[in-house]
């Protein structure tokens, strides 16, 4: 028993002279058993370096490059240049941004045609992106919802509303991503972005249309003949 005591002193001996106390501030380095990432090999932003010519660590990139989700236009929009549709922006006008100068616009560009197959591409590429998160349904109880976290609901305000989140917003937030969403800007085109915020609204108008009118429009889009009500 006698040895154990002893050992048992020792042990806490030996934890606080190599962690110390709490609270307690020392000019020396920390003994670091496990670096994590506490200690990486890299240059500060705007920091010197011996190793490049140029002598600064952060280089400028290579002629050519191209931002992702990003292309270069063929012909530039001041010469006439139209968008490319099914590529990514190249513009800073609202069917590239969603926004009209410092704020978001309203409805799909004028350069979109919106029919059938475009809320059908949506419907697709909302399946494929956001239906994991948001559900198909837009309510927010996607996959993830079983796992602690709580996605947005697309169907209800603020996002449902939109003088609280105009259709560049849900554009901005397809591309850039928000929070603990990533952007999909280098995954999808300018035509498949717009086909998704047109979908989330026909999500929103279907949530907000009475049991009889969906069931009405669904056989009308079936091509099943519905009868008049009397």
């Amino acid at each position: 028993m006698r040895y154990f005591i002893l050992g048992y002193v020792f042990l806490i001996a030996l934890v606080v002279s190599v962690a110390g106390f709490r609270g307690t501030k020392s000019a020396r380095s920390p003994i670091q058993v496990f670096r994590d990432m506490d200690m990486q090999a890299k240059s500060n932003a705007q920091s010197t370096s011996d190793f490049f010519a140029s002598g600064q660590a952060a280089q400028e990139p290579v002629p050519g490059t191209i931002p992702m989700g990003w292309e270069v236009p063929t012909l530039a929009a001041s010469a006439g240049g139209e968008a490319n549709l099914d590529g990514y922006a190249f513009a800073s006008d609202y069917l590239n941004t969603g926004k009209i100068g410092e704020y978001y616009g309203h409805g799909i560009p004028e350069e979109i045609t919106v029919d059938s197959a475009f809320l059908e591409r949506g419907q697709q590429k909302y399946g494929i992106y956001c239906a994991i998160c948001h559900g198909e349904s837009g309510n927010g109880a996607g996959v993830i919802s079983k796992y602690g976290l709580l996605p947005t609901s697309l169907i209800t305000a603020p996002v449902a509303d939109p003088a609280q989140r105009p259709d560049g917003n849900i554009y901005d937030v397809v591309v850039n991503g928000k929070g603990l969403m990533g952007g999909y800007s280098a995954r999808l085109t300018l035509r498949d972005r717009w086909s998704i915020v047109a979908y989330v609204r026909t999500l929103q108008q279907r949530k907000a249309m009475p049991a009889a009118e969906v069931q009405k429009a669904f056989d009308e889009a079936q091509g099943e003949a519905v009868p008049a009500a009397e």
